[in-house]
């Protein structure tokens, strides 16, 4: 089914579920309430994603195995775990992963940095940005592991006492997210990036809501030609019956010159996890 130049876009979930929700209702509050939470530890938030990292080498390896088939991953999840994953180096298969971000003019720096010039060999796209990705004013700052040996919920927190604020999509309609896209150059980037793409897409992990029809919109006026969406349970459950609508929606839209092939499979049959 895989071929080397097929895309993936992902609202990838773990084995605990994913940390968005989490992750959203904790950074709508008002910012000076989050800084002062999160600085002194007593929110709940940073025990949610924690739990999401301590999965095991199986798990990683599987969710590594499945990723390995996509020339690019464009991702509308905004919590950590695709970069965990990413950056078990020492579990196999070892993936091509390059989000565009490099080390700064300052060498000594302990972050790495996003300029569009750099971004020419870029296979990951968190097209809604993402919680250890923070817009510093005159830069764009990745906070990373590897570069400190300190886990990112403490340079998350130490950031948020620097008034950094991570840069990521939460508001809630399509219209609102897209507003937001447009007004950053990272996610502007992103965004442009997944237009042109051609041939298959595959879909895992996401629901076809209508609050991101904006990303909805450039496969139903693009040039991929297959689409693989993925459903989880009952088909003939409500929400599922929804997002098949949804995605057979987009195929009517196309012009007969450009037409779209959509596919549904079962989303434990990619044991993204086991």
């Amino acid at each position: 089914m895989f071929k080397k130049d097929d895309f993936l876009i992902i609202g990838i979930t773990g084995p605990f579920g994913s940390g968005c929700t989490t992750a959203a209702k904790f950074f709508e509050k008002d910012f000076e309430k989050i800084r002062i939470e999160y600085i002194s530890g007593k929110n709940k938030v940073q025990a949610d994603i924690v739990k999401w990292y301590k999965s095991d080498a199986d798990e990683y390896q599987h969710c590594k195995q499945f990723l390995q088939h996509f020339e690019r991953i464009f991702t509308l999840n905004y919590d950590l775990l695709l970069y965990w994953t990413l950056m078990q180096e020492d579990i196999i298969p070892n993936l091509r992963c390059d989000d565009g971000f490099r080390k700064p003019e300052d060498k000594d720096a302990e972050y790495v940095t996003w300029e569009p010039e750099n971004t020419y060999s870029q296979n990951i796209y968190y097209l809604h940005g993402a919680l250890h990705i923070f817009d510093a004013g005159s830069e764009i700052q990745k906070y990373t592991w590897i570069d400190t040996g300190i886990p990112l919920m403490e340079q998350i927190r130490d950031a948020l006492e620097k008034n950094y604020f991570p840069l990521f999509v939460a508001e809630g309609t399509s219209e609102e997210k897209l507003t937001r896209i447009k007004h950053s150059d990272y996610l502007s980037k992103a965004y442009r990036s997944f237009i042109p793409i051609k041939g298959a897409l595959f879909i895992y992990g996401h629901s076809l809501s209508d609050n991101d029809n904006h990303i909805l919109r450039l496969i139903e006026i693009g040039k991929i030609s297959q689409l693989y969406v993925s459903i989880y349970g009952n088909p003939e459950d409500e929400n599922n019956i929804k997002l098949i609508q949804k995605a057979n929606a987009l195929t009517t839209a196309r012009h007969p010159r450009n037409p779209l092939e959509v596919f549904f499979y079962d989303a434990e049959s990619a044991q993204v996890w086991r």
